[in-house]
């Protein structure tokens, strides 16, 4: 298991290899999203294991992308399953924004206080 930081989330993420899948948790005081099925993305099955650090930034990126994208300024009369209730996608929405540049990429850190990594 490992664990990122994104603004004021946290994301608990395990890599499953028999399903080839990432599972957890983005959490954000005491909002929940568990998640499930987030795969690794394309460029990791060439350059990196899919349990290194690196893969794990890119799949906390993903994970609060995911858990804020239908927040209460983007959300559609028929949701998606995977998608969280409205209150805890407001709240990674707002936990991650000021993590964002302005090329949509987000500010994932190792540690509490550890230097971001772009994703």
């Amino acid at each position: 298991m490992a664990r990122r930081y994104v603004g004021d989330a946290f994301i608990d993420i395990t890599f499953l290899p028999k399903k080839g899948e990432y599972v957890g948790y983005v959490k954000v005081r005491t909002r929940v999203w568990n998640f499930d099925k987030i795969f690794p993305p394309k460029h990791l099955k060439y350059n990196a294991s899919p349990d290194s650090p690196s893969a794990f930034d890119s799949i906390a990126k993903a994970a609060v992308a995911f858990g804020g994208f239908y927040n209460n300024l983007n959300r559609p009369k028929r949701m998606e399953r995977w998608a969280p209730p409205v209150e805890v996608a407001d709240a990674i929405y707002q936990a991650t924004t000021g993590a964002i540049d302005n090329r949509g990429r987000y500010a994932v850190r190792r540690t509490l206080q550890g230097t971001p990594r772009w994703k």
